[in-house]
């Protein structure tokens, strides 16, 4: 009967059995018996399974040959240079440096006009020049830079 998406009167189950087989003999074997032999003859590789019986034979044929080569390593390819990794960071900064950015961000909040940086923002990275700035003051408040006082007198010309 037709054997498809639905199924008529007649279907039946099937079971698939795999069979080891001797390449050379067609004989049948558990697949343990058997044993895989890969060689390159002119470039082009080659694969048998092979019984006990079939692999001794194979072997003492190829044995005088066997003998007399010279033994290759699998050639290996170039790999590619590796991308230069980024020293990790730890996953939870220390909370001595957690408390440092946090006064680096009030000093900065207090002092950005004076210290001559730009205006101060709630998130993200702090810019260099502030943390130079805080670490030059050495976290004290910056004094405003007065302007000189001119004083006109009856001399002053």
């Amino acid at each position: 009967m037709g054997v498809g998406l639905f199924c008529y009167l007649g279907c039946m189950a099937m079971r698939m059995v795999p069979v080891f087989t001797d390449d050379v003999t067609g004989a049948e074997y558990r697949e343990d018996q058997l044993q895989k032999v890969r060689f390159e003859v002119g470039g082009v590789m080659h694969e048998l399974d092979l019984g006990p019986e079939n692999h001794k034979k194979f072997v003492r044929a190829i044995g005088p040959f066997y003998e007399a080569a010279l033994q290759l390593m699998k050639e290996r390819v170039p790999e590619a240079p590796k991308p230069r990794k980024r020293p990790q960071r730890e996953a939870y900064p220390a909370v001595a440096d957690i408390e440092k950015r946090r006064a680096i961000r009030e000093w900065w909040q207090e002092n950005w006009e004076a210290a001559g940086v730009k205006e101060p923002t709630n998130r993200g990275r702090i810019p260099h020049e502030v943390t130079e700035a805080y670490e030059a003051n050495g976290g004290k408040p910056v004094r405003k830079r007065r302007a000189p006082v001119v004083v006109e007198t009856p001399f002053s010309g």
